[in-house]
């Protein structure tokens, strides 16, 4: 995809965000998101919700919240620092239309659901604790 990445030897501090908005093909009202195929957020997800303590999601879609490991760059780059925000979750939102909306998405143990999905006119909250923030 032509994205630009840093280099193997950069030593410049860790990003650790506090939201990820991610894009996506389809979603359903669970937080299922279908990706593109390559599985690099899934991947990317899981660690920063592991260095987080969350473990791939505070609500675990299957009983697997990894499927290998983050390629060998982002790895080490993850591992530079340790993680500042523990105790803060990672907020993972979608970035969507309402037609792609779909009524189920198959998942595999690797997938990492959403918090939420910012639609064009809306946004979908699915995480329990996020929705009783916005009560």
């Amino acid at each position: 995809f032509n994205i630009p990445a840093p280099q193997p030897d950069c030593r410049h501090p860790v990003v650790e965000p506090d939201v990820v908005l991610v894009p996506l093909l389809g979603f359903d009202r669970l937080g299922r998101r279908l990706g593109y195929g390559g599985g690099y957020y899934d991947r990317t997800l899981c660690e920063l919700r592991r260095r987080r303590g969350t473990h791939g999601s505070p609500r675990r879609m299957n009983e697997r919240d990894s499927f290998g490991p983050v390629g060998p760059l982002s790895e080490r780059l993850l591992a530079a620092q340790p993680p500042r925000y523990a105790t803060v979750p990672l907020l993972v939102c979608g970035v969507a239309f309402d037609c792609q909306e779909v009524d189920e998405i198959p998942t595999e143990g690797f997938d990492q659901p959403l918090d939420c999905v910012l639609l064009e006119n809306d946004l979908k909250l699915f995480s329990p604790e996020l929705a009783d923030k916005f009560q």
